[in-house]
């Protein structure tokens, strides 16, 4: 299944209709595992760690910029990581929505600020 970007889900016999399952499960229950197989040859070394560490967030947790720049292996690199989630073109998928700065805001938004806090709800995160 091609999305607009530089990568795509894995074509398979299925896959949007798995892909639809999913992402349906998702908003009837925020727990469920979104556990699609990308290909991101089209992203850095370091664009593909942060994804594949992000990935590792669970719902209704949220992470810092420079946390998750430290979790992937790149202290100090708060700013790259902001930069790789201006780049996410699957944003539940790669869920960058619970990616938020240090100062305890919400940050950028693909979708704009309230979809994000809506997604973060929707997940069961309150924020301070």
């Amino acid at each position: 299944m091609q999305f607009p970007g530089r990568y795509h889900l894995v074509r398979a016999s299925g896959a949007r209709e798995k892909v639809t399952r999913i992402i349906t499960s998702y908003f009837k229950d925020p727990a469920t595992k979104l556990n699609l197989k990308m290909n991101l040859s089209g992203f850095t070394v370091f664009e593909r760690k942060v994804y594949r560490v992000l990935c590792r967030v669970p719902a209704g947790k949220v992470v810092t910029y420079g946390g998750l720049a430290k979790r992937a292996g790149y202290t100090g690199a708060a700013r790259a990581v902001g930069n790789a989630m201006r780049k996410n073109r699957l944003p539940i998928v790669i869920p960058c929505h619970r990616v938020i700065p240090v100062s305890g805001g919400l940050g950028e938004y693909s979708a704009g600020k309230k979809w994000k806090r809506r997604l973060l709800e929707h997940e069961g995160y309150c924020a301070a």
